[in-house]
């Protein structure tokens, strides 16, 4: 695992729409995301929890809130 991947797990973003897989900005690069957690919907928090070979896997989690320092602005 890449150092700024190690960095990711546990931060969290808002989804832009209903897809289940993606590409968002995080530490000065571009990582994919797919969730194979919940059913994500436009709005919804998806959380980091593991990374492999520069995929980020998401769980829908929607019980974070946006003021959280590991909150991720795409």
């Amino acid at each position: 695992m890449h150092y700024l991947d190690n960095k990711l797990l546990g931060k969290y973003f808002k989804s832009k729409n209903g897809k289940s897989r993606g590409i968002i900005p995080a530490n000065g690069r571009y990582i994919e995301y797919v969730v194979i957690e919940g059913k994500p919907i436009e709005g919804s928090m998806l959380e980091i929890f593991s990374i492999d070979n520069g995929i980020a896997y998401v769980r829908v989690n929607d019980y974070l809130i946006e003021e959280s320092e590991d909150f991720i602005v795409i």
